[in-house]
């Protein structure tokens, strides 16, 4: 799988399982261990990381963080929904 396919692929698994949990804010471990039980191709922590970094550049998805630490909890934005039913998001 060309790097580009893998991108987009991971983009939109990430968008579509925030989109799934509704308001709730998932933490960014669970996100990777769902990411990766879905997926047939191996994805390491630190490329889901890039992924929520490029999708929060465009406004797609927000974190919060937990006052007393933790994980990031990411959650999709209005505008990651939109992009989720678009055919071929950013």
């Amino acid at each position: 799988m060309s790097i580009d396919n893998k991108t987009h692929l991971l983009r939109r698994e990430v968008l579509h399982a925030l989109s799934e949990c509704q308001a709730y804010a998932l933490p960014e471990d669970v996100l990777y261990a769902q990411i990766n039980a879905i997926l047939d191709i191996p994805i390491t922590p630190g490329e889901v990381a890039l992924t929520l970094r490029d999708l929060q550049r465009h406004a797609y998805v927000d974190f919060e963080s937990p006052p007393l630490g933790g994980p990031r909890r990411w959650r999709i934005t209005d505008a990651g929904r939109k992009a989720l039913l678009q055919q071929d998001p950013p």
